[in-house]
């Protein structure tokens, strides 16, 4: 069982009684010399910006999902798990349905420190995988859920002070 530790409600009113569906995602926010990877997606719809992230498959866990999730989606062969960022419970409505969807994120990096020899696999074809500064990332991520666990990420990365006395 997945503990939520926040949630961002964007279902508006007239969507509050729509038939619900629920399923679990995870992903990953992969990190490197003080950059964030992030995901391009244009559609003839709209244009967003991503992070790397999908649907837990039956039988696959929240730490494989999100790994698979970013080699899929980034190209990156051989992602690492740093830690355990936090499950975000998003409920928001599409196609005249409510979505309540357990996002867990995790903190990533890559087995080199040079993100260039790190992708040797192609991204998914919607995709367009670039590096940002991890200042930067939060005003260009499309989604709240996702600029939430970027602030999760950015709070693990940041050195806790000794404790005086």
């Amino acid at each position: 069982m997945l503990t939520v530790d926040a949630v961002v409600d964007t279902v508006p009113p007239e969507a509050a009684d729509a038939p619900e569906r629920r399923y679990n995602a995870a992903g990953g926010l992969v990190v490197s010399g003080g950059k964030v990877l992030l995901l391009h997606h244009s559609s003839k719809r709209r244009s967003e910006v991503r992070l790397p992230k999908g649907h837990v498959e039956p039988g696959e866990t929240v730490e494989q999902c999100s790994v698979r999730e970013v080699q899929e989606e980034t190209g990156l062969r051989h992602p690492r798990i740093v830690t355990l960022l936090g499950t975000i419970e998003n409920r928001f409505a599409y196609k005249r349905r409510r979505t309540t969807r357990l996002e867990t994120w995790f903190l990533m990096e890559l087995e080199t420190d040079d993100p260039s020899q790190a992708a040797s696999d192609k991204p998914e074809p919607q995709f367009a995988p670039r590096w940002c500064l991890l200042e930067d990332a939060e005003s260009l991520l499309t989604y709240e859920p996702e600029r939430l666990a970027l602030r999760w990420a950015q709070a693990a990365l940041t050195p806790t002070p000794p404790r005086a006395g």
